[in-house]
């Protein structure tokens, strides 16, 4: 289910542990609770790996389908959420960049944009009220997955040394 959203709440406690960076931690004062500046940066990094190990799940979720794959999300309110995501790529001109990258809650976030840009993706484009598509060149509008001048072995693709981009 592409619409259920990332379980962040280790992000929240008052007490994050990181194995490389140590212990960060919330301050209590008489005006309430502040979070330090440790605190805000290790949930940042926390957040960063979440996304990472998700992206890295959905990936695999997405090529172990033998015969069809079928998606389903579910939103509160679709077309506000399309039209963001549409807004998003007309700004990156058709790009998938760091602001859907780091700011997706669930999958659903990642999905739509690629469903925006690809050729069948019409009738999506179309529930983007508003957003003038007219910007993004015709060949951005496809998602290639593969150069069609070259044949890719995915078996000889070592998927978990390719360099993530840093923080």
């Amino acid at each position: 289910f592409s619409g259920a959203a990332f379980n962040t709440l280790d992000q929240k406690k008052p007490l994050i542990i990181e194995q490389n960076f140590g212990v960060a931690f919330r301050y209590y004062n008489d005006d309430g609770k502040i979070d330090t500046i440790n605190k805000k940066l290790l949930a940042r990094y926390s957040n960063y790996n979440l996304l990472k190990e998700e992206l890295r799940m959905l990936y695999v979720a997405l090529t172990r389908a033998e015969d069809r794959l079928i998606i389903t999300a579910s939103r509160k309110n679709p077309y506000s959420e399309i039209a963001k995501s549409a807004l998003k790529l007309v700004a990156g001109a058709g790009t998938i960049g760091e602001d859907i990258y780091l700011n997706a809650t669930c999958y659903a976030d990642w999905l739509v944009p690629c469903f925006l840009l690809h050729s069948d993706g019409q009738e999506l484009r179309d529930m983007a009220e508003g957003v003038d598509f007219s910007v993004i060149p015709a060949e951005k509008m496809l998602i290639k997955v593969f150069d069609d001048t070259e044949e890719v072995a995915l078996e000889d693709k070592n998927f978990e040394e390719t360099p993530d981009k840093e923080l």
